[in-house]
């Protein structure tokens, strides 16, 4: 789920990596049409947030950038990453995300990083912060930011195959 003013490499580099393992990746946001990247990437938002059904999907990953700070509160964000947390599906969230996890309450006892920025708002919701580039605990994958979308990707990519 990228907003205005996603990273382009926290987007597109584990996009590349689970389509690249034949994982379908499929693009919502809270408006649908061209979304644009912080570095002028272009990807087409094909669903609206409002309208993810949660069974049809393995999980869902949250995507940071300047455009992702402001969007921790938001209520379909939140509702969103609890719906796919409380059944069970892979949860994924890097750099700024965390946060809309943390604020949704799903973190709470569990190991997570984010971009240093957000580390108070994860700390004060419980989670166990990690200063590592990438976090699993069970099914939800955490990374601090775009050095380390390789990574993330790559740790989706896994769980992805599991299930």
């Amino acid at each position: 789920m990228p907003p205005q003013g996603f990273k382009d490499e926290e987007l597109l580099t584990p996009r590349d990596i689970l389509q690249g393992k034949g994982i379908f990746c499929e693009i919502a946001s809270l408006k649908t049409g061209i979304i644009m990247g912080a570095d002028g990437a272009e990807v087409q938002a094909e669903k609206l947030v409002s309208a993810v059904d949660v069974h049809d999907y393995i999980g869902v990953a949250f995507i940071g950038g300047p455009g992702t700070v402001p969007l921790v509160n938001n209520q379909e964000s939140k509702a969103l990453a609890r719906k796919f947390f409380d059944a069970d599906k892979i949860v994924g969230a890097i750099c700024a995300a965390p946060g809309i996890l943390a604020n949704g309450g799903i973190l709470v006892g569990k190991k997570a990083t984010s971009w240093q920025g957000m580390k108070e708002t994860l700390l004060k919701s419980g989670a166990l912060w990690q200063n590592e580039p990438v976090v699993t605990d069970g099914h939800i994958v955490t990374a601090d930011g775009p050095d380390s979308s390789r990574q993330f990707g790559q740790a989706l990519a896994g769980l992805c195959q599991q299930s």
